[in-house]
């Protein structure tokens, strides 16, 4: 579309300064790399999937395409066009996908929230690299959803991960930890481990 666009409004340049097609080519290809991102991936994949999803559905079901189709357009057809990971603007890269997050959030991991949808995360929390949250199993026949909190200051370090549990202020799971549904961690504890298990407790 962008090939055709710049085509179309500059079908030669006999009678203009390169330099200004080539900066307008440029310009219409980002105009439709950052609209398609936002139509396709943003809106219409927060049409497919959202906080109104089914907590439990059949694997034949609609809400299962919808689920896997909206994954695929965020994370592999229509990636965004904005590197925000680390930065102070990663936060509201995943607001606009459904997540709840507040104050102070840092993530080096660009799909770090598998189901922003069912996750609330409070301040001052961060996802190391390769870290994910995720809130989906797939278990007696059914896709099943179950929201997600991380309490404030919580750490969830390099390739850790956290599955359908909940996570208390303060509380650390250390790499490659890995927790399962229920499977709640206390706040101001440290968790290590697959599944993750207590190691120990802060230091007042």
């Amino acid at each position: 579309a962008s090939f055709v666009m710049s085509r179309y409004s500059f079908p030669a340049t006999t009678n203009t300064s390169v330099l200004g097609v080539l900066f307008m080519v440029m310009l219409i290809y980002l105009i439709m790399n950052v609209t398609s991102w936002l139509v396709f991936s943003v809106i219409f994949g927060r049409l497919l999937y959202n906080e109104t999803t089914p907590t439990s559905s059949a694997y034949h079901s609609t809400t299962v395409t919808r689920w896997f189709t909206s994954i695929m357009l965020q994370k592999h057809i229509f990636t965004s066009p904005f590197r925000t990971v680390g930065s102070c603007w990663h936060a509201n890269h995943f607001r606009l996908r459904g997540a709840r997050i507040g104050k102070r959030f840092f993530c080096v991991h660009d799909i770090a929230l598998i189901d922003a949808p069912f996750i609330s995360i409070g301040d001052d929390v961060i996802v190391d690299y390769d870290a994910d949250i995720r809130c989906h199993s797939f278990e007696d026949r059914q896709l099943k959803f179950s929201p997600v909190k991380i309490g404030n200051g919580a750490r969830i370090m390099a390739a850790a991960k956290v599955a359908r549990s909940d996570v208390g202020e303060g509380a650390v799971l250390r790499p490659s930890s890995v927790t399962w549904k229920g499977s709640n961690l206390e706040a101001n504890r440290v968790y290590q481990g697959a599944p993750a298990g207590e190691a120990c407790a802060f230091k007042p």
